[in-house]
């Protein structure tokens, strides 16, 4: 295990164990807090389409991009660069970047193609359902709501269309979707 934890530490991979552990933070801040965190990046676009990403989130592709750029300079340097050579993990970052891009591709596609499935269906299960406001409050830009379903509950991440904040506790009905940013709309429920 020392070993490993050397290899991920030294300076050939201390990049990317930097940027895998910028990607663990931000992952670790979305599911606990439900924070979003919504970029562009035009020059990226000729890959989505090629590789048929348009819908893919960004944060969503960067984050396996990153995982396999770390994997890829860590089995590279172990097996091919013993001695650690700078200019040699240099000019293996070519392949890597080559290598890491089209699992990438093959991988946010496949993936995404489950998830785009499951979302339908759960779309399905969640409009005009009623749920429990699970954050401090709901507002037009923060707020997540559990909906009770008779197996495991649905977590959603919701907003308003109001200036007015749902708090924590309250019943909210779903009554509109932004598939585009997989939140949910939702109004206080009035029984």
């Amino acid at each position: 295990m020392t070993e490993f934890y050397n290899a991920a530490f030294s300076y050939i991979n201390l990049p990317f164990t930097i940027l895998l552990f910028i990607i663990t933070i931000y992952w670790l801040i979305f599911i606990f807090i439900g924070f979003e965190f919504n970029i562009e990046i035009d020059f990226l676009s000729s890959f989505f389409e090629t590789f048929q990403l348009a819908d893919v989130p960004i944060t969503f592709f960067i984050s396996i991009f990153v995982f396999f750029l770390w994997s890829n300079s860590m089995l590279m340097n172990y097996y091919i660069n013993n001695s650690s050579s700078i200019t040699f993990a240099l000019l293996l970052l070519i392949p890597n970047l080559i290598i890491s891009s089209f699992i990438t591709g093959i991988i946010a596609r496949l993936i995404y193609k489950f998830i785009k499935t499951s979302d339908e269906q759960e779309t399905q299960k969640i409009m005009f359902k009623i749920g429990n406001v699970i954050t401090s409050v709901i507002n037009n830009d923060f707020g997540q709501v559990e909906i009770p379903t008779n197996a495991a509950p649905i977590i959603i991440n919701a907003r308003t269309n109001s200036e007015k904040q749902i708090v924590k506790g309250d019943k909210v009905i779903v009554y509109d979707e932004d598939k585009e940013k997989s939140i949910y709309f939702v109004e206080k429920y009035n029984e």
